[in-house]
């Protein structure tokens, strides 16, 4: 009989849980955004993230949506396939006091989510898909043509490669911020008003 996966922990780095520790359950090709880089991303949202409504893509351990809800985010979806990740994220989610309508976790593969329209678009999105994964720029056309972004919506990507973003950022949508933190390329996308 195989042993149970001890969970680990990350650190909430800013807002209402500062300091707080969300768990999370280490599987493979998982890779929780590091504090350095949730710091610079946060430091670039400063004033886009109170009142938004947050989708959080390939949400493994959630820190980014668990971030923003402490930054004061209105709602956050939390989309991940693997049931042992979701089941996480709702005691994850429970242990904040948070309700289902503050944030909505749910089953599913990313790329068949987004194949269907959304019923109402979204602020900001976190897209940190499997590394291994060619399919930036079909992600970012489906969220496009599906109703997943306001006039004035942010994405943040986490990539292995810079060519990734800049692909998006010539196909798609213009790059505002990009930087590399040890092997992670990272960028935010949209329109720049307030940047």
């Amino acid at each position: 009989m195989s042993k149970p996966i001890a969970a680990s922990t990350l650190r909430i780095i800013g807002g209402f849980w500062r300091g707080r520790k969300v768990s999370f359950t280490p599987i493979d090709q998982l890779r929780p955004t590091p504090d350095r880089v949730r710091e610079t991303l946060f430091n670039w949202l400063q004033g886009q993230v109170a009142g938004k409504c947050v989708l959080e893509l390939f949400a493994g351990s959630g820190i980014l949506s668990f971030e923003a809800l402490s930054r004061g985010a209105k709602q956050a979806t939390l989309i991940d396939r693997s049931p042992k990740t979701v089941d996480q994220l709702r005691r994850s989610r429970d242990q904040l006091g948070l309700t289902e309508a503050e944030c909505l976790v749910q089953q599913e593969d990313a790329f068949t989510k987004i194949t269907t329209p959304a019923t109402d678009p979204f602020d900001l999105i976190f897209l940190d898909p499997p590394f291994q994964t060619d399919r930036y720029l079909e992600l970012i056309a489906l969220l496009k043509a599906n109703n997943y972004l306001k006039a004035q919506s942010l994405i943040y990507v986490e990539s292995p490669t810079a060519e990734n973003l800049e692909a998006i950022g010539s196909e798609h949508l213009p790059m505002i911020k990009h930087k590399k933190a040890g092997q992670v390329h990272f960028g935010l996308f949209g329109h720049a008003n307030g940047f």
